[in-house]
């Protein structure tokens, strides 16, 4: 962050960070795409994602935490579904993120709930896939080992895996902060967090089959995280929308009515556009013209003088700093 503000000041700032932010819903949107699920229902719950998420949308270190969160969940719902190798990635995950962000705490509790889904379905299945479970619950027992080994590779050594639950548990710090607290649903930015949630709930009201441990897991552990701080909202609303998406797709399937088949017939052709529109040509013309954009003073941020007089406080402080120098040196 330093080292972006002193080469692009302010404006390379928030550049960099709604870069970041759009990564990580742009992967958010691949884990969305690979249920093959009506490409109308993915663009509307990555909306509805996005726009619950807006208000934690902050130049701050979360940021790279959202990123590596996405990332961290993305590689699990692929090791779920097809049993990958890529999973031995998430160690060297970890390693960066508890040197950037606190919030690698939550990509421990990812990693515990797929492990806890497994041990669970291993006990329960009696079929040929209690083997396949197995070796998924050691996989994923010897990644999470693996994960809090490498997480002490950091300046603070074990002090850090304490630090978020010491932070936390401090009650002045949770009842003062506002980003700590319950969300307030009567605020404009938390509206489309409540119909999310309340989408969730119709949703499994009205599905007739059952959902998958993990899935229960995921739901209702960043539910109840959601609620009693607001800072988790975006999280709660990543793990859901594939979810979301997944089981809404599996109802339509078994609805038989000439709206629904239009629907799924007009999201199939948009797929297959979609998919003949390969490479990375868009991308390097968004970037070229950012750069563009950047280079020729067309998109500039920077504090406004009459609200924040950046200068004026920083002349104050080095006089200040320069006078009780000058008095500590008589």
């Amino acid at each position: 962050m330093a080292l972006v503000h002193q080469s692009l000041g302010l404006t390379g700032i928030v550049i960099f960070f709604g870069l970041l932010i759009s990564l990580s819903y742009s992967i958010l949107f691949k884990l969305v795409q690979k249920e093959r699920g009506n490409i109308f229902l993915a663009v509307f719950i990555i909306l509805l994602t996005t726009s619950s998420s807006i208000f934690h949308w902050l130049a701050r270190p979360h940021i790279f935490s959202l990123l590596l969160f996405v990332i961290t969940y993305y590689l699990l719902e692929q090791f779920r579904s097809r049993h990958i190798q890529s999973l031995y990635f998430l160690s060297l995950l970890i390693l960066l993120w508890v040197n950037l962000h606190g919030g690698f705490i939550s990509g421990f509790i990812l990693i515990s709930i797929y492990l806890i889904g497994n041990l669970v379905k291993f006990v329960l299945s009696r079929d040929g896939g209690k083997e396949l479970y197995r070796q998924k619950t050691k996989v994923l027992a010897l990644i999470l080992l693996t994960c809090l080994f490498v997480s002490l590779i950091n300046p603070y050594g074990l002090d850090v895996m304490l630090y978020p639950m010491k932070f936390i548990s401090q009650k002045s710090i949770i009842d003062r902060i506002a980003e700590f607290q319950s969300p307030n649903f009567h605020h404009l930015l938390l509206l489309p967090s409540k119909y999310f949630l309340l989408l969730m709930i119709l949703l499994i009201g009205i599905l007739k089959k059952n959902l998958d441990v993990i899935e229960i897991l995921l739901i209702i552990l960043f539910a109840n995280m959601a609620l009693f701080s607001q800072r988790f909202i975006p999280l709660f609303c990543i793990v859901a929308a594939p979810i979301f998406v997944r089981n809404a797709q599996w109802i339509f399937n078994q609805t038989k009515s000439r709206f629904v088949d239009v629907f799924q017939r007009k999201s199939n052709d948009i797929c297959l556009t979609d998919a003949s529109a390969s490479g990375y040509l868009w991308l390097i013309i968004g970037i070229l013209a950012l750069t563009l954009a950047v280079a020729t003073n067309r998109i500039e941020y920077k504090f406004d003088e009459s609200r924040k007089p950046v200068e004026g406080v920083r002349n104050f402080l080095l006089s200040f700093f320069l006078l009780v120098h000058g008095f500590s040196s008589l």
